[in-house]
């Protein structure tokens, strides 16, 4: 019976310090948890912009109104290594492919852009075709 009475102290030993040591780490300030591969509407319509503005990009698609799609968010994969190497305390920068098509020239571009800082890294001629009545763009 002692023995019992003996382990049912130490239980309670410790499931007291298992509930003060979790109470302190609650009370303490967590840091910003920031979906590296999502995107906000906000800064979609903001790289969108930044990419149809583009004078390169622009310059191979007109000036008329266009259809434009953009992708899910690409972290920079070399930038990606080095954080998860430990090399770099940065998070991996964030980016999307913005495609812009012309239907009135049948025209299409393809953007790089950095979020969220909407910078246009590269901008290049996208083929299109049309197959099963869906558009393709390559």
């Amino acid at each position: 019976m002692a023995l019992g009475g003996a382990a049912s102290v130490v239980a309670s030993l410790g499931l007291a310090a298992i509930l003060a040591f979790g109470e302190m780490a609650v009370g303490q300030p967590q840091p910003p948890v920031q979906a590296v591969t999502s995107i906000t509407a906000e800064e979609k319509t903001a790289a969108e912009r930044a990419a149809i503005v583009d004078p390169r990009m622009r310059a191979i698609v007109g000036t008329e109104t266009l259809r434009v799609a953009t992708s899910d968010v690409e972290l920079d994969k070399e930038e990606t290594k080095s954080f998860l190497a430990g090399t770099s305390e940065r998070p991996p920068g964030r980016r999307v492919t913005v495609v812009a098509l012309s239907m009135r020239t049948n025209k299409a571009a393809r953007a790089l852009v950095s979020v969220p800082d909407n910078r246009v890294l590269e901008v290049e001629v996208a083929k299109i075709t049309a197959a099963a009545d869906k558009l393709l763009v390559f």
